[in-house]
């Protein structure tokens, strides 16, 4: 979903640095509908870009985890049901258009790129964050200092 966040500072601060904005409303069709656009190909990309990534990940698993496990790898089982990846593609999607629009809103304020990139990289961190925290649940165990893996904590 990150993939949207250069896309959201061009069509914004970006237009406005090279005066481009001005250029596109002297055209015959009316201001919402420019707007409706440039949020569509953010939300797009960033859409995109996250079901790239989480399609990487999961084709590239096993590969990551066979110098880990070993032979032991056989016994790991990382596989998606075929059901669940409408609701992962909904879900993506959903969340490509929040994020997307809290990096448009928040770079429509700038008056350059640079400075659209600066006020938005702290929202991108904060993104970040949730993952660092996931880290310290308890039964998630570091193995090899590389990789997470869920272990039992409940009585046996």
């Amino acid at each position: 979903v990150i993939g949207g966040m250069f896309p959201a500072l061009d069509v914004t601060a970006g237009e406005r640095e090279r005066s481009t904005w001005e250029t596109m409303l002297s055209t015959a069709t009316h201001k919402i509908n420019i707007i409706i656009a440039k949020y569509a190909y953010v939300v797009t990309l960033s859409a995109m870009s996250g079901m790239l990534i989480f399609f990487a990940v999961t084709i590239s698993m096993r590969s990551v985890m066979v110098p880990l496990f070993g032979d032991r790898v056989d016994d790991i089982s990382f596989s998606i049901p075929f059901g669940a990846i409408p609701l992962i593609l909904l879900i993506t999607i959903l969340l490509a258009m929040m994020v997307s629009a809290f990096m448009m809103i928040m770079a429509v304020f700038a008056k350059t790129f640079k400075e659209a990139q600066s006020m938005v990289s702290p929202f991108v961190t904060l993104m970040v964050i949730p993952g660092g925290v996931f880290l310290q649940i308890p039964g998630i165990v570091s193995h090899k200092g590389s990789d997470l893996v869920r272990r039992d904590v409940g009585p046996s």
